[in-house]
């Protein structure tokens, strides 16, 4: 039997309420666990939640209110990412009143000496021992990604490749056109079929290739990796879901992106190419290759900690260890107020000037 502790889930975006929907599945039974989402703006995490959670409404609160209901009762904050303006806001807030902040690895991040990431909450529940390695903070534990324990191996005669398009929020979108058309032109010249998955906040139109694109979310993406022999992206938390998935992955990095995490490849079920003739040479090792399930858990075990496991899935231990959490504030980077207001202020202005557009 679960024991009952106070929590406030912060759900960021659509991606982080399947983060937490496991998560949430078990807690939501207990009285005092809340849902809160951003306030100026939640990328679609509202909307995901009542979808998963239909009967849960009365569990969404503003933060800051029920925070101050909280104030020394031993509750906790849990965020799926601690480095956006109004999240380390609410952290710092969160400090002052004696409530824990802890945040759950959303998934592959830059964890590079240059990057912000994880380093204001007060402790990390990390996916893997790689992660934690390269986290430069005390106060990290391993548990594993809830987001990802649904996902098993397929068997499947499948077809074809699928290209991952996810330049977004700024990223390389300068390098994307080049790719898409190496790409492309690559599995032409190896005779595969493919399909463009298109993140739906790539904002891209793909011109020549419309009859190609297949509109993607949360909620749709691993269908389409399933339906598929083999995935082909940059930088993604998507080349782990497509392993866990049993299909092979290249990782296509012309452009030499250095995100902050090591993903090893081992040139087997993970390979990277840096050209379109290495692309082809690895398109033609994966049509070749008898994969079994033994090289892709070889692969995803440092990564992806309790993957396979069944008698404790990452969601049961990520509830254990909330549920079990001391007061311990060791954020490892000072939250700057006024700052953080000004950029949370600036953003706030920009989505009333768009709405009004």
């Amino acid at each position: 039997m679960l024991v009952n502790k106070p929590c406030v889930f912060y759900l960021g975006s659509d991606t982080l309420v399947y983060l937490f929907k496991n998560v949430l599945l078990e807690m939501l039974e207990l009285n005092d666990i809340y849902v809160s989402f951003p306030i100026v703006k939640d990328e679609g995490a509202k909307e995901a939640f009542l979808k998963l959670f239909p009967g849960k409404s009365s569990r969404i609160k503003n933060p800051v209110e029920i925070f101050f209901k909280l104030k020394n009762k031993n509750a906790a904050f849990i965020v799926g990412n601690d480095w956006g303006a109004e999240v380390k806001l609410l952290i710092k807030l969160a400090r002052k009143l004696n409530i824990v902040s802890v945040a759950l690895q959303e998934s592959v991040v830059d964890l590079s000496n240059t990057s912000n990431r994880y380093l204001f909450s007060d402790m990390v529940f990390a996916q893997g021992i790689i992660s934690k390695e390269l986290m430069r903070r005390s106060n990290v534990e391993i548990t594993g990604n809830p987001r990802y324990e649904s996902l098993s191996y397929h068997h499947g005669n499948t077809n074809g490749a699928l290209i991952n398009c996810n330049f977004t929020y700024g990223i390389f979108e300068d390098v994307r056109d080049d790719w898409i058309k190496s790409v492309s032109h690559a599995l032409k010249n190896t005779r595969v079929e493919f399909k463009i998955s298109k993140h739906p906040r790539d904002f891209s139109n793909l011109e020549g290739l419309e009859n190609y694109v297949i509109p993607s979310h949360a909620g749709v993406v691993h269908k389409q990796v399933i339906n598929s022999k083999f995935l082909i992206t940059r930088f993604s938390s998507l080349i782990h879901e497509a392993l866990l998935l049993g299909r092979p992955v290249i990782y296509y990095n012309p452009h030499n992106e250095n995100m902050g995490y090591e993903f090893k490849p081992d040139g087997i079920v993970l390979i990277e190419a840096k050209n379109q003739e290495e692309l082809e040479n690895a398109i033609c090792h994966i049509n070749t290759y008898d994969f079994q399930v033994s090289d892709f858990q070889n692969y995803i075990s440092p990564h992806l900690a309790n993957s396979y496991s069944i008698s404790e899935p990452p969601s049961s231990v990520v509830v254990k260890k909330i549920l079990s959490l001391k007061h311990s504030y060791a954020g490892q980077a000072e939250i700057q107020v006024i700052r953080e207001m000004y950029i949370l202020l600036k953003e706030f202005i920009y989505k009333k000037l768009k709405v009004k557009k």
